[in-house]
């Protein structure tokens, strides 16, 4: 149950500076082993 009036959350989306990993490393990091294991080695949806 969403618990936030129907509101949208503010989001800034913008491209990644080179170098800047981060982001990405904290997106992995937030993945199970078998999740990140899928995410490169599942079947190709296309």
């Amino acid at each position: 149950m969403c618990s936030d009036s129907g509101r949208t959350p503010n989001i800034r989306i913008r491209p990644l500076v080179p170098g800047e990993t981060a982001p990405i490393d904290a997106v992995f990091d937030g993945m199970s082993a078998h999740s990140r294991y899928l995410r490169f080695h599942g079947p190709d949806p296309g």
